[in-house]
This record gives structure tokens, sequence and C-alpha cells, in this order.
């Protein structure tokens, strides 16, 4: 980022097919911002966490995060994924 602006980012999760806006960081006013927030975000029956990036409430950035992966790395990575277990896959759609 090149100019000391007002920055935020807005987290939103797929959620049945909608989009909903379940998180927002505070806007921050630096050229290299770093948000050091936490959130516990509600992801039952989501397919795509959404993080966009606003300059001045217009959108710079966004980055779709596919649900299934990083959920499903965590079950396995930690022990927790059982094989009666699930999943189906679903293309993302754009925020």
């Amino acid at each position: 980022l090149f100019y000391t602006s007002g920055y935020h980012v807005r987290i939103e999760v797929d959620s049945y097919g909608q989009y909903e806006e379940v998180a927002c960081t505070r806007v921050l006013q630096q050229c290299n911002p770093q948000w050091e927030q936490s959130f516990d975000l509600e992801v039952d029956g989501a397919w795509t966490i959404c993080f966009t990036l606003y300059i001045h409430q217009e959108m710079f950035a966004e980055l779709d995060v596919p649900v299934f992966s990083w959920f499903y790395n965590y079950l396995l990575d930690n022990g927790l994924y059982h094989h009666q277990m699930r999943w189906k896959s679903k293309a993302s759609n754009k925020c």
C-alpha cells in the first residue's frame, strides 16, 4: 500500500449461498496496516470466507478462502478427523 489512508478489512462468510458480513476490523491510518485483532466466526454451513480490504469505503482488494480446505486441514492436523464425517466440495462464489 502506497498511501497513508484509512484502511479496514471486512470479513464475510458464504452462509448457505448468501454472503453475510461477520466481522470488520478497526480503521488504521497508515500505509502498512497490521491488524492484531482476533474474531470468533460462525462458519456453520459456510463454503467460503471472503476478506475484503477497503480504502475510504472503496474496495481495494479481496481474498476468497475456501472454508472446506483450511477446516479439513485443521481437523487432520489436530487428529480430529473421523472417517464417518463426509464433506462435499463446492465451487466458491465471488464476493
